[in-house]
């Protein structure tokens, strides 16, 4: 009797082990499915190089993580990305998965570097915003994935921002921004993961925006205002 109980334990134990492994085998699976079709569909969509160093996804806790993205810099700009971030985590609820539209209840983005660069025809990000907009209304569409997400906190973490006024060319003003929080990133009913990439993306680039036509005008002003100065004094010295 009690040989038979305790073989009872070892299967069950045995049981338990094969379950965890599953899931672990899982996870492993579904962070590798998200590094695979960021880089694709990103590269794609952004017709830059988009890269993930790694990704993984819990099916215990309902946690993605994913560690140093980087967006490559559309061509004929000054640095080599246009975005990078060293982490990103989202907290999602794995009961919503079973409905329409899937809840992520918390999300954070820590060490995020942007390169804001002007040119005559406008700037890096919105380039690659309208890139991302113009595939997945286009060719992309069929990416765009038959889910939905409501994103109900977002925060950034440390945003840097390299901002390169068309008139240095080339040479950066850095700005730092330590925080930002948004709310209710799609509606009610959810909206598919390219709406929120974009509405991230875009609610970003107005940050940046903001910061710059602020602290950034007042540093370029003392900039120019200052090297006004050396060319008079170079010219005074030369004259003489």
């Amino acid at each position: 009797m009690k040989k038979r109980f305790n073989q009872k334990y070892i299967y069950a134990a045995i049981a338990v082990a094969i379950f965890l492994s599953a899931i672990l085998i899982s996870s492993y699976t579904l962070g590798e499915l998200v590094v695979v079709e960021t880089e694709w569909i990103g590269s794609n969509a952004t017709k830059t190089s988009v890269r993930l160093s790694s990704a993984s996804f819990s099916l215990l806790t309902g946690e993605l993580k994913v560690s140093h993205l980087t967006v490559g810099n559309p061509r004929g700009y000054y640095a080599h990305n246009a975005v990078r971030a060293k982490k990103i985590y989202a907290n999602t609820r794995l009961t919503s998965f079973l409905r329409d539209a899937r809840v992520v209840d918390k999300m954070i983005i820590s060490g995020v570097v942007l390169y804001y660069e002007e040119s005559k025809h406008g700037n890096n990000l919105e380039l690659l915003r309208d890139r991302l907009h113009a595939y997945f209304n286009g060719s992309g569409g069929k990416h765009k994935g038959k889910h939905k997400y409501l994103i109900k906190d977002v925060t950034i973490d440390g945003l840097t921002v390299h901002w390169a006024p068309q008139i240095l060319g080339g040479k950066f003003i850095t700005l730092e921004i330590p925080h930002l929080h948004y709310a209710a990133l799609g509606s009610g009913a959810g909206v598919p993961v390219d709406v929120i990439v974009q509405d991230v993306l875009n609610r970003v680039i107005q940050s940046a925006a903001g910061k710059i036509a602020g602290d950034g005008q007042k540093i370029l002003g003392t900039m120019t205002k200052e090297g006004g100065k050396a060319i008079e004094t170079l010219e005074h010295l030369f004259h003489h």
